[in-house]
């Protein structure tokens, strides 16, 4: 089984990430929130038709060229088969020349 791994930039109730098995993906859109993604599952969590999707928060927007959801996005479709694929940082802010000066980072989730 793959999975899909998501690191938190400071722990969310003592972890340091959230896995989500990726054949449990349904699909992945930006979130109603500023700064976060939605996924979208197959099956509900704990059996309540109310949490059906997870949403990542980031500490900020990527920057121009670069989107939160395609990172996650690039996560699902990424290593098919048994592995992990993991969404870590993300470039916010850019130099003049293009490289990342600082990152967002997925500061935790809820269920949605």
């Amino acid at each position: 089984m793959s999975y899909l791994k998501v690191r938190f930039n400071a722990p969310v109730n003592g972890a340091n990430f959230v896995i989500i098995p990726k054949d449990n993906i349904s699909y992945i859109q930006r979130g109603a929130v500023a700064n976060s993604v939605d996924v979208f599952l197959k099956q509900t969590a704990f059996g309540a038709a109310a949490s059906d999707a997870i949403r990542l928060q980031f500490t900020a927007a990527a920057a121009a060229g670069y989107s939160l959801e395609d990172a996650v996005l690039n996560g699902w479709i990424a290593s098919p088969g048994n592995g992990v694929s993991e969404v870590s940082g993300i470039p916010a802010t850019l130099s003049a020349s293009g490289q990342a000066l600082t990152f967002s980072q997925c500061s935790g989730y809820t269920l949605v």
